[in-house]
């Protein structure tokens, strides 16, 4: 029995009702698609993938993906600037050293833009980095958020190890702990909308956010968790430990007017182990807001986003959005969030990589994605994991172009009647594109309770193609296109 090396995939009903006409191209597409190839991976030959990564991708011999992108030429021999809320606030300081920083943003910048220097890091000495070192002095649209416009390319790091979170809320060390009973410590304060503990992490290693308890009782009786009444703030800390006074490791976070965000213009910002908790008092603005043009760059590395009313990270219109070992979760809507220009010749990139999305939106919410990409743009996830949020959980609409290789994504927590192609896995349409989506799934996972592995928009166009895929749930008129 022959088999034709022609064609690079057949057309399988993936439902298991194979014409037998097809049994022998069945056979053959069983034969390529039961192993996955270890080496160089080049998204362009192989996925048709229309934009340069700008490095190299390969499968390890112990099965992982891993890539060249370096890192280090955007922090190493690059020339500092320090923030430091206590030791910069007010102090007309240069903030060329950690004795001599500054306080606020706006004031990193202006010196920033000053020296000579084609790229400059600043740097952040504070574990929680409150709202008047972000806002102040900050552009102001309306009342929509306080930005910053770059004029140079930009590095932000952190001195700690943990990183250093952007947050909704006023400087650490003003609150006065004191022991209220036992293991539960007190501070007054009115307002309280969260409580951020720094010392002690949550499951993905970044700064925990205690969960509220609607009982002093149930505070007292319960460690990783705060309550309030009558505006005092009580906090029972994961480990029992105390609330020290004025410390700078145990904070409340707060809402206000106007998020924040970043004007890349034609620019590239590299942000490291940065985190935002940025709740606002509008229910539609996200955690962080990075927006640009085709020649700018976002790139975000082993960042975390939460409490945003919208979005976790909201990136718009950069030419290339690059996020790495970044987390998203308990946001309104989607836990990363991309768009572009609609019908540019040219589209815009994202890649992710190592990144996870979950708990994101609540009940009622029918498009709240773990990550979600719009407007044409050129998609890659390596590794990305999605789940428990209300809505397809990778949803890439209006003819994107998607790539994702060794990504899971599961259980999908939308309800309601309009559930038939909203509660998925992977999802893809065209909507308001004369383009079709292509969305590959290369060694890939989707599903889980009612749940489906892929589908498409009601009445839309998508083309998709598989390789080891696995799921539990592909609607019987859905063609899949098997990768040799």
């Amino acid at each position: 029995m022959g088999y034709s090396q022609n064609r690079p995939f057949v057309k399988v009903d993936v439902t298991g009702e194979v014409d037998k006409r097809f049994d022998e191209n069945l056979y053959q597409q069983n034969l390529s698609n039961d192993i996955v190839r270890f080496g160089k991976i080049d998204a362009g030959a192989e996925y048709n993938f229309p934009v340069p990564l700008g490095f190299d991708l390969f499968r390890s011999p112990s099965g992982k993906v891993v890539h060249t992108f370096n890192f280090k030429k955007y922090t190493d021999g690059i020339t500092k600037v320090y923030i430091h809320y206590l030791n910069g606030w007010g102090k007309n300081n240069d903030g060329l050293s950690e004795t001599t920083p500054v306080g606020t943003i706006a004031e990193s910048l202006t010196i920033a833009n000053g020296l000579p220097d084609t790229r400059i890091n600043i740097v952040f000495m504070d574990k929680f980095v409150n709202r008047n070192t972000l806002v102040t002095n900050a552009l102001l649209s309306g009342t929509t958020g306080y930005y910053f416009n770059l004029e140079k390319d930009i590095t932000f790091t952190s001195i700690y190890a943990g990183g250093s979170v952007f947050l909704s809320g006023n400087y650490a060390e003003t609150y006065d702990w004191s022991l209220y009973q036992d293991e539960v410590y007190s501070v007054p304060r009115s307002k309280a909308h969260y409580v951020v503990d720094y010392t002690n992490k949550d499951i993905n290693g970044l700064p925990m956010v205690l969960k509220e308890v609607g009982t002093l009782a149930e505070c007292v009786n319960e460690r990783g968790t705060w309550y309030t009444a009558n505006n005092i703030v009580y906090v029972h800390r994961i480990d029992g430990s105390a609330a020290q006074p004025n410390s700078d490791d145990l904070t409340v976070v707060l809402k206000y007017d106007g998020y924040f965000y970043f004007n890349t213009s034609t620019y590239s910002l590299y942000v490291e182990n940065i985190h935002f908790y940025y709740p606002t008092l509008e229910d539609n603005r996200s955690a962080i807001g990075f927006y640009g043009s085709l020649d700018s760059e976002v790139i975000l590395n082993n960042c975390g986003a939460t409490m945003g009313g919208a979005n976790g990270f909201a990136l718009s219109k950069n030419g290339r959005n690059l996020l790495f070992n970044c987390t998203s979760w308990g946001n309104s809507d989607d836990g990363f969030n991309y768009h572009g220009v609609l019908g540019d010749s040219v589209r815009e990139i994202v890649f992710e990589y190592d990144c996870y999305a979950y708990d994101n939106g609540f009940d009622g919410k029918t498009s709240s994605n773990a990550s979600s990409a719009h407007d044409e743009i050129a998609v890659l996830r390596v590794n990305t994991v999605g789940h428990d949020c209300y809505g397809p959980l990778s949803a890439d609409v209006n003819a994107c172009h998607t790539v994702n290789i060794d990504c899971k994504m599961h259980d999908s927590k939308r309800t309601g009647s309009s559930t038939s192609s909203g509660k998925t896995a992977f999802f893809a349409d065209s909507a308001a594109s004369t383009l079709t989506a292509q969305m590959y799934l290369i060694n890939c996972e989707g599903g889980g309770i009612d749940t489906k592995t892929v589908a498409v928009g009601t009445g839309s166009r998508a083309d998709f193609y598989a390789k080891k895929l696995v799921g539990n749930s592909v609607p019987s008129d859905l063609v899949i296109n098997i990768l040799p």
